[in-house]
């Protein structure tokens, strides 16, 4: 995907359609509790969520599992501010104005598209925020003038085109907080890549403090320069629960995954996973099958090298080549190392010795042609 960082220049927007706010703009949560009926999504996570004044705030990519909370956070940010505060959830500045991009459109199908794009500038909260000029503007970085002289009603959009009159009449407000809950997830491949380079030109030119809610990494790691990770798990029986927020710059979320879950987001889920030991600074891979949950964990990234025999204990898998005496590629051999789903260290371990005991039979596996894999008895 490439960024046309042009586009503006060449539909003639200045680089600074509107002030940026005076101050750094900040969302954060202090030992932040919130529950749902018998459930508790987030339990005492702190974090804070900063984008600077001084230059161009942004794009903050809010990744973690499905049913982790990542739609309700966005729904009690714009509640502490809107609705009922907490000292826990806080906003600053005080009075700052938040824009949201739910994931699905809100339009009103008995009006046009004219008037569903322009209908902040008729509404008495943001009827003074509504600025003219600015929406002209977006009009063109969105290519929207055509699709606006037409007499068409909401309903006869296709999900881009929603998604690009959300963007354009949340913006034309100037809001100093965006929050965006996948707006690209019902794109096709081609009309997404136009929607994110647009979005990514446009934030970063009106300097808009912005929180992007994804799934997939290659459309977070396009829009963001900072990734906030939900670190969730199973409790009390009631789905997940957020116990604390990984928040690392994106380069850093990508070499060091902060969890086993984040590790999938980045390199997909055909990754290998297998229990380790430590032996002073070393890390060995276990071959023996008589081992309980262990304290280290491997993760290995998936490997085009042919066809493959997996071998399988509980959550842990690795593939091995159908030849088992030959050496796996080098990239497979570098391994994430987690202890507790918390990553430890990247390092080259020897996977020699579980060719080897494979090939012994050692590891005592049953190949089961139906599933595909080894199953460890």
């Amino acid at each position: 995907m490439q960024r046309c960082l042009a586009r503006f220049a060449c539909y003639g927007v200045h680089t600074h359609i509107f002030p940026g706010q005076s101050s750094m703009t900040v969302i954060s949560l202090e030992n932040y509790t919130q529950t749902f009926g018998a459930r508790t999504l987030f339990r005492n996570v702190s974090a804070r969520f900063e984008w600077p004044s001084n230059r161009s705030p942004g794009i903050i990519g809010l990744m973690g599992l499905s049913g982790s909370g990542k739609t309700s956070l966005l729904r009690e940010i714009v509640n502490s501010r809107y609705g009922v505060a907490t000292p826990a959830l806080t906003v600053s500045p005080g009075d700052a104005v938040i824009g949201i991009v739910p994931q699905s459109p809100i339009l009103f199908h008995n009006m046009d598209i004219i008037s569903n794009s322009r209908m902040f500038g008729i509404m008495g909260r943001y009827r003074s925020r509504f600025d003219e000029h600015l929406f002209e503007q977006l009009k063109k970085v969105l290519r929207l003038n055509t699709l606006l002289s037409e007499k068409r009603t909401a309903s006869k959009l296709s999900g881009g085109e929603m998604q690009r009159i959300m963007l354009l009449r949340t913006l034309s407000i100037r809001p100093d907080i965006l929050l965006l809950d996948e707006p690209a997830s019902g794109l096709d491949a081609s009309v997404r890549d136009a929607f994110l380079i647009d979005l990514h030109e446009i934030v970063e030119r009106l300097g808009v403090a912005t929180l992007y809610v994804g799934h997939h990494w290659d459309e977070i790691s396009f829009v963001s320069s900072k990734i906030a990770y939900l670190m969730a798990h199973v409790a009390d029986g009631f789905g997940l629960t957020v116990s604390s927020i990984s928040l690392l710059p994106r380069n850093q979320f990508e070499n060091e995954p902060p969890t086993i879950d984040a590790f999938h987001a980045v390199y997909g889920p055909g990754c290998s996973i297998w229990p380790a030991t430590q032996a002073g600074s070393e890390y060995q891979l276990v071959t023996s099958k008589e081992f309980s949950k262990p304290d280290l964990v491997a993760c290995f990234p998936g490997s085009r090298i042919g066809p493959l025999r997996f071998l399988r204990r509980d959550a842990y898998r690795l593939a091995l080549p159908e030849v088992t005496n030959s050496q796996l590629d080098s990239d497979r051999q570098n391994a994430w190392i987690y202890r507790h789903g918390s990553f430890v260290v990247r390092t080259h371990i020897d996977l020699t010795p579980i060719a080897e005991a494979v090939a012994r039979g050692s590891t005592e596996a049953q190949y089961e042609q139906d599933k595909g894999y080894a199953q460890w008895n």
